[in-house]
Formats: structure tokens, sequence, C-alpha cells
């Protein structure tokens, strides 16, 4: 039988902080491996310069189990990551990909393309390279990232994933911009699967205490601060509310990292006094702490202009809330039919929508009812249903 591989790079080198998407992701693969039929030969591994090395299964389930904590503070766990790093990085044992192992990653795109061990491995061996695709947005829109040199990086990283023997997408609208990228550069696309993403609702909540929210009542925008994610759009409409007494009243909760272009936002935020009172910017919360600002918002929006899938719009729906959610990329598809899709660049439709829902108790309550009756939530633990699946028929086609 073949032996399966999973990267867990992410997951050693991510536990001081809040998981992203990408974290979350590889996460979810390794709960499915861990609890893949006992006849499977599953090895997880970490990368370094010389190669990859072996964790142990225990190990890998110490990551999932302590960092996903919300209890334990972030100088806890950087202390616990150096500590832990110090002692992988001088141990082993190395680990040899051999014809018909599978390797399994979710971050080819953003690491493995100027690796030059994978490189040269990949052409020395036959192993089936298993890659997932969260999105093609450096390269189709450059103008919204960092640096030219992260689009080039971001380039070599897809080029590896071309060339990978099976690519997991996670939107039909991924696999779109996948295809589309392939017969821009005139290469053969590998086979694409789409795995959609999902989200686990928390029951135990945590008001962020450490936060004095601006009003009782508030919107909800998840996701982290880039100029794609259209955070100006509200910071705009909330300007103006200032000036409405009733609709000054409603704060808007941005809780996310920061990313390219935040300093502009949280600079604004602390600025503008239209804003310095009903607008508050939350980085990273905690697991807990996001199940409760969804609990007890009145409504998310995310306005972002594009996505390779939209967990927040996904996460909302979970907890039972309404999204207004862009009408562009994937996020139709995030949102099922259950959320308000508008135009991006729409100002004023934004504007009118937001205060509809906010002031028409009956119309809101009604789309939450829909909501609770019809949607059905997708969890972690069908997208590693699904990857057992995928992993084996692969397994099949190999044995063969």
């Amino acid at each position: 039988m073949a032996r399966i591989f999973l990267d867990v790079t992410n997951t050693v080198r991510s536990i001081s902080t809040t998981p992203n998407g990408i974290d979350r992701v590889e996460r979810a693969f390794i709960r499915a491996l861990l609890q893949a039929p006992n006849e499977w030969d599953v090895a997880y591994v970490c990368r370094n310069t010389f190669g990859f090395m072996k964790i142990s299964k225990s190990r890998v389930e110490h990551f999932l189990n302590r960092f996903s904590s919300s209890e334990i503070n972030v100088h806890s766990k950087n202390i616990e990551f150096q500590r832990i790093k110090q002692k992988l990085l001088s141990i082993g044992p190395f680990i040899r990909l051999e014809d018909a192992d599978i390797y399994l990653e979710c971050d080819a795109i953003r690491h493995l393309g100027r690796w030059p061990y994978f490189k040269s491995v990949r052409k020395k061996n036959n192993f089936h390279h298993v890659s997932f695709c969260h999105d093609l947005i450096p390269v189709k829109f450059p103008h919204w990232v960092k640096s030219n040199e992260y689009v080039e990086r971001f380039r070599s990283g897809i080029l590896v994933a071309t060339a990978a023997d099976t690519v997991i997408c996670n939107s039909e609208n991924t696999k779109n911009d996948f295809l589309e990228f392939c017969h821009q550069t005139k290469i053969l696309p590998p086979k694409l699967t789409i795995i959609p993403l999902g989200c686990d609702t928390i029951h135990q909540t945590e008001r962020p205490s450490q936060y004095q929210l601006p009003c009782k009542r508030f919107v909800l925008c998840v996701g982290s601060i880039t100029d794609r994610k259209n955070h100006a759009l509200l910071l705009n409409i909330w300007s103006e509310f200032s000036n409405n007494s009733k609709m000054g009243e409603i704060g808007l909760v941005i809780a996310g990292s920061k990313g390219n272009g935040a300093d502009k936002i949280i600079e604004r935020i602390k600025l503008d006094p239209r804003l310095q009172k009903s607008v508050i910017h939350i980085e990273s919360p905690t697991d807990n702490e996001l199940s409760w600002l969804y609990g007890n918002c009145l409504f998310s929006v995310y306005p972002s202009r594009y996505e390779g899938w939209g967990l927040p719009v996904t996460e909302s729906l979970g907890y039972g809330k309404i999204c207004i959610t862009a009408n562009t990329s994937s996020l139709p598809e995030a949102g099922e039919g259950f959320t308000i899709m508008l135009d991006p660049l729409d100002h004023q439709n934004w504007k009118e929508t937001i205060i509809n829902l906010v002031k028409n108790n009956e119309l809101r309550l009604s789309l939450e009812l829909k909501i609770k009756r019809a949607y059905i939530p997708r969890n972690w633990s069908m997208v590693s249903e699904d990857l057992r699946t995928l992993l084996s028929n692969i397994m099949l086609t190999l044995n063969k």
C-alpha cells in the first residue's frame, strides 16, 4: 500500500499565532489522517533546508490539542514554539520520498516554489504529489499584494503546483482561475478536484475583555485587513453614520490580523473623530472570542473584492447570522444562497442595505430563521472526510 506523507510545516511554524485559513485547512487534513483507517501507512513531515523530517503522531496531536487552546496566552505559546522548534532542528529522522508515495501539502504556492530540495527530489522520484490551491490572487491581481518579489515567488509556487499530480481547489472559482493560469502559460493542467472549506462553531464563548466595544449593538467584519478586503468601504459608510442619531449608535467591529494596506485603515480608525466612538479593530481574536462576536453581532459584512473561498461567510452562516457579501469570485459559492450579495464598489447600496438590516428587525430575524431551517453547515469533519475519500481513490489507482 502507498505511504502517505502529510507536510505539517505550517502547523509547526504557526503555533504561536492565531491560525489563518491556510493553517485551518492543514489542521483539518491532519485530523483527517489521524482518523484514517489503521491499515493506512501515514507519516507527518516538516520541511527544513535539507529535506523532510519525520514528526511523531503523538507530537502532531500535541500541536493540535495544546495550541488550539485559547487559555494559553501568546507569550507562553511563543516560548513553547521556540523550544519545540529548536528540538525539531536538532533531530530527525529525515524521510526520503519514493515512487508510489503520496506527498500531501497545503502551501506549495507560497513555499515550495523556491525550495531547491523539493525541485531536485521531484525530478528523481515519481511520488504522487497532492497540492492544495487556496487562490491565485497575487498573480491575478498583483496590485493588491505587498511587493513584486512576492508576486514572483507566488508565481514560481504555482508552477510547482501545476506539476503536481492532483490539485485540490477550495471552490469552482479557484479551479477556473487555476485553469486560466495554465491556459495563459500554455501548461497542461494537472487533475483538479474541489473540496470546499468548512467551519466548526464553538459553544464556549469569551467576550474580548481587553477591548472596549464601542456600542452595545454592532455589526461584525471578520478577516485580515488588506486593500483587497475593502474595509475602506465600511469606514466611509460608518463615517456617514456619525451624523445619524440612530445609526451612530451602531458599532462596527473589525476582527482580523494586519495585512498589506492595514496601516492606513488602523490609522484612520484611531484619528478620524467620526469613527473613534463607533469602530474598533480587534487583532487576532481567539476562536472563543470570535464565537462571542458572531453570537452577539446584529449581522456580519464581508465586502471583499476577490476571494479564493471566503471563510468568514461560512462562519457567519454557521453561527446563524446573515452576512452581506460582495457578489464576486467565490463568495456566491460560500454563501450558498443564504447571503445578501452586493457589488463591492456600490457604496450607496451597501449603506442602504446595512441601514435596512439594522432598523428592520423583522427582516433580519426572518433571514436568520431561513438560515436556521434550511442551511446545512459544513464543518471541518466533512472536509476531512472528503480528503480521506480522495486519498483512498488515489491509493486504489497507485496500487493497481
